[in-house]
């Protein structure tokens, strides 16, 4: 957790205080912020509800990628085991094929998530599909990057920040 730039005290900060201006991230991170394990009720709509602000590498074309440096929801129903994107989100992720999860750690091509920045502050709502009703899960935040442009080439990359979770 970190003070710098929070939304409101303290925020969870996906990033190394030490580096950048305001914190800051370099080559082949991969990092995540796990929720504890959550029962989801059956016969309503699931949702999760955030804070962010990220300042990440932009995005940019690659073969089939169009993201970068990235970050995105995902899901667990199998205690960690397997992850799914969540794609059911507001504002929706602005690259579909992001370079540092699918090239730089192997998830494959198609793998979406937001690059670039979020100009401060931003609320998030995500839709968990109805699949994972009555369902013990785990909410993952994933932050990526890729081998080659970090905080050490733009100071004022600092990462994600993220804060105000409900998962309801």
């Amino acid at each position: 957790q970190s003070t710098v730039g929070a939304y409101a005290g303290q925020s969870w900060a996906m990033n190394d205080p030490a580096l950048g201006t305001s914190g800051g991230y370099l080559d082949h991170w991969y990092q995540v912020l796990d929720s504890p394990t959550v029962t989801l009720p059956s016969g309503q709509t699931n949702t999760i509800t955030f804070q962010q602000n990220r300042n990440v590498e932009g995005l940019g074309t690659s073969g089939n990628y169009n993201g970068w440096d990235g970050t995105n929801i995902r899901i667990s129903a199998d205690r960690g085991d397997t992850w799914t994107v969540l794609s059911d989100v507001s504002p929706a992720y602005n690259a579909s094929s992001m370079y540092s999860f699918g090239s730089e750690f192997g998830e494959g091509e198609g793998v979406p998530g937001w690059g670039g920045s979020s100009n401060g502050w931003q609320a998030v709502s995500v839709t968990i599909p109805s699949t994972y009703d009555s369902q013990d899960v785990i909410i993952r935040f994933a932050f990526a990057s890729d081998p080659s442009y970090n905080t050490n080439d733009q100071v004022n990359m600092f990462g994600w920040l993220v804060d105000d979770i409900d998962i309801a």
